[in-house]
């Protein structure tokens, strides 16, 4: 999912990401926090950026926008994930930010007809 988001918005393929790139690509009037109503695109996007840039910095000697390679933007989304409980949130919010399309996701199975226990089967 990470490498996923990175690759697309890696729009030169240079294997690292510029501030334009990701200006670019990131969009958060799909994320959920807006489509709930929760927050803003605006606030949302600023504050992307704020802590996105604040992360770089400490990694990388207080520099800001130099450019970020595939293992810093990982970094960046590992810590992120830690926020949300459920692994589908979170691909559900990279889905929307990055503009990526949906995982496909596997079909559950669900036997038609269950076997059925005969009722006077031993159980332990």
């Amino acid at each position: 999912m990470i490498q996923g988001a990175f690759e697309l918005t890696d729009a030169n393929g240079n294997g690292q990401l510029d501030i334009d790139e990701l200006k670019n690509r990131f969009d958060a009037s799909r994320h959920p926090s807006v489509l709930n109503g929760d927050t803003t695109a605006q606030l949302l996007t600023n504050e992307f950026f704020e802590t996105f840039e604040a992360h770089h910095k400490m990694l990388n000697d207080d520099q800001r926008y130099m450019p970020v390679a595939l293992p810093q933007f990982g970094d960046y989304y590992h810590s992120v994930s830690s926020l949300y409980d459920l692994d589908e949130d979170f691909v559900q919010m990279m889905t929307a930010a990055w503009q990526m399309k949906s995982p496909a996701r596997p079909a559950k199975r669900r036997e038609a007809n269950p076997p059925a226990v005969p009722m006077d089967a031993k159980r332990w």
